[in-house]
């Protein structure tokens, strides 16, 4: 469906009465795909005197309740969704999930004349955690010994251990399933079954021991900025498999700065435009490792992250959905006037 909300709802904090010639100028709609972000994204776009249209896969989704229109559509029914962004005059969305339907829909929308605030390539790279880290290799930049699999038998599993070894981190190479950590040979059975189950790529990678951190980064198409370094651990606040306990860890301040310079050219280079976050480890010995990427940081807190939201998003206390509103009206402008 699509749907306006009643009148009082569609001009709050968007119509500005001129008495003189009681004209009616209403700020331009901007649409967002947000996911369990929804709602503190529309509420970023209220704050800045802009219209939200929602666009969300079912019913119940974050945010439908305040938007000023909503569409209610499977995200991979494009053409449908594509129309009724026409009708309703929108032509720039914010991407505000990660999920792959989502990333699908933007690349068709903007191959169709709709802005959007991510770069498609880049994103759809990034979510393949095995191509990514080719390209981190042929960039020159360092990531943990891998190797990846389509199948999971017991000359896969052995091809595993020679050129990995353990103990390794058997991951889904597009997160049909949560990493886990395999200390020996029983586990990696268990693990290369899981995951072989879900019909997704196998990427068996060497566990390295050392800091986990992770940086999000605002690219807005002319400057990466990096906005913090942060401590937080996606092993640790998911309790993920095989992992065990964590231990508190800091690094100098120099090593911190060294790591935000290193990872910044990952985004630069694959160029992941908005505000995406770079996991990485660093060893005792200083040796910096990029894990992975991802394109688009939820900013929202929902009960289905609950560790990210609270973890991440609230332990720092950066206002993330106003910075990726904010970075995004840049990066319109930049496609619009096809600046590169």
């Amino acid at each position: 469906r699509s749907t306006l909300f009643p009148y009082t709802t569609l001009f709050r904090s968007c119509v500005e009465l001129q008495w003189k010639g009681f004209d009616v100028i209403m700020s331009r709609m901007i649409g967002v795909i947000g996911g369990i972000s929804g709602e503190i994204l529309c509420d970023r776009l209220h704050e800045r005197g802009f219209q939200c249209l929602l666009i969300a896969g079912r019913e119940g989704e974050s945010g439908l309740e305040k938007a000023d229109a909503v569409i209610v559509e499977e995200l991979s029914h494009h053409e449908e969704i594509l129309q009724r962004i026409r009708a309703l005059g929108v032509s720039e969305i914010i991407l505000g999930t990660g999920h792959i339907v989502a990333i699908e829909l933007a690349g068709y929308l903007e191959r169709h004349g709709v802005l959007t605030s991510n770069n498609y390539e880049a994103s759809i790279l990034a979510k393949d955690k095995i191509r990514y880290k080719r390209e981190l290799r042929k960039l020159g930049l360092n990531t943990p010994k891998f190797a990846c699999f389509t199948g999971h038998g017991e000359t896969e599993l052995q091809t595993a251990l020679e050129q990995v070894g353990l103990p390794c981190v058997v991951k889904s190479s597009i997160d049909r399933l949560l990493p886990q950590k395999c200390n020996t040979e029983a586990e990696l059975r268990t693990a290369f079954d899981e995951v072989g189950a879900t019909d997704s790529e196998i990427l068996v990678e060497e566990f390295v021991d050392g800091v986990d951190c992770t940086i999000p980064y605002l690219n807005d198409m002319e400057t990466v900025t990096p906005l913090m370094f942060s401590y937080y651990s996606k092993a640790e606040s998911c309790s993920l498999k095989g992992f065990g306990k964590f231990e508190s860890h800091s690094l100098p301040k120099e090593t911190e700065s060294r790591v935000m310079e290193y990872c910044k050219a990952a985004v630069e280079h694959i160029p992941t435009i908005g505000l995406c976050r770079i996991d990485a480890i660093v060893t005792p010995a200083g040796e910096i490792s990029i894990l992975e990427c991802n394109s688009v940081i939820v900013t929202g807190i929902h009960p289905n992250q609950i560790d990210y939201g609270l973890y991440f998003i609230k332990k720092e206390g950066i206002d993330f959905a106003g910075k990726l509103v904010d970075v995004s009206l840049k990066i319109f402008d930049r496609k619009r006037t096809g600046v590169k």
